[in-house]
């Protein structure tokens, strides 16, 4: 019996530990289930940092994004010293300004800056925090904080931690300032850095499209299958680009097709998008049938998506 008072005192411990491997398992799985076990977590308790934090994530996934940012300003102050929270936390506020009424929105974009500051004063060495401060500083009016040389002074910060990183950060100065060749070069010069970063990949071969280099693009993301077979986004925007160009339909029909073998990831397309946009391949191939099962394959999984919706109303 007087072991009874220790044995007590631990369990706490292990259910704390236990209550969330299962979440966390379903979360890196992009599995739906994810959200509601999370939130039964989180319920039960309330100070648990890292059930707030995936729950934060499982919601801004979801378009939750309201929701998110309560539960990661809960995390922030149990843990305020924490800064892959304020990261997070910047991010969400990003995701959640457009539901913020007009009179408000300079108010909240010092949330936004303010979490990103918060989070590289307590890591100077955080790359991704420094880049968010950038981009903020890039994407806001003045009178918000925005502030070019402001943006500078963290792409150089960037480039002092992180070849590869400092020419992405080059990049978008250079797509500011409207000079999107010397942007493209830039981007070339972050793949040949680290040819097994697939951002820089990504940010080259949409870079290349968006300067009417559509070949290029394709060549780009078909040489990226190649490098990072396991990239979802060398199928995915083959597919896309294809598509909006009307060339290498075959291809794209089979990189779209691969894309939606690929286990999920974050910063990629939604399985809904593929489904889409591959059964608007399918229909420029003449393959009505099967075009209109690829879309009702996206509208099964978001029965509100309105361009799925259009797409199959066209057919």
């Amino acid at each position: 019996m007087r072991w009874m008072p220790m044995l007590l005192l631990l369990m706490p411990c292990s259910v704390l530990a236990d209550s969330l491997e299962v979440p966390r398992q379903l979360l890196e799985r992009f599995d739906p289930k994810a959200l509601p076990a999370l939130q039964q977590v989180a319920k039960a308790e309330p100070t648990n940092v890292e059930a707030l934090r995936l729950l934060g994530i499982a919601q801004l996934r979801e378009g939750q994004f309201e929701e998110a940012v309560d539960n990661l300003e809960r995390a922030v102050e149990l843990e305020p010293r924490n800064a892959a929270l304020y990261h997070l936390l910047g991010q969400a506020y990003g995701s959640n300004i457009n539901n913020v009424g007009m009179l408000s929105k300079l108010g909240y974009a010092g949330k936004i800056r303010g979490a990103f500051e918060k989070a590289t004063e307590l890591d100077p060495a955080f790359i991704d925090a420094r880049d968010g401060l950038m981009q903020f500083y890039l994407m806001a009016p003045g009178m918000a904080g925005g502030s070019v040389e402001k943006a500078r002074v963290q792409a150089a910060a960037i480039a002092e931690l992180s070849e590869v990183r400092g020419h992405m950060a080059r990049a978008r100065l250079l797509g500011n300032d409207e000079k999107p060749d010397e942007a493209v070069a830039a981007f070339r010069d972050a793949v040949q850095a680290d040819p097994q970063y697939a951002p820089a990949w990504l940010s080259l071969g949409v870079a290349l499209h968006e300067t009417d280099k559509v070949d290029e693009a394709l060549d780009l993301f078909e040489a990226m299958q190649r490098e990072l077979p396991d990239a979802g986004q060398g199928w995915y925007q083959f597919g896309r680009i294809a598509l909006l160009s009307d060339r290498r339909l075959d291809q794209a029909e089979f990189a779209m097709r691969h894309y939606l073998t690929l286990p999920p990831a974050d910063g990629q397309p939604p399985t809904k998008y593929a489904h889409l946009r591959l059964g608007q391949i399918l229909s420029k191939l003449g393959k009505a049938d099967a075009a209109r099962a690829e879309i009702q394959q996206a509208l099964a999984l978001d029965a509100e998506f309105e361009d799925a919706k259009k797409a199959l109303a066209s057919l």
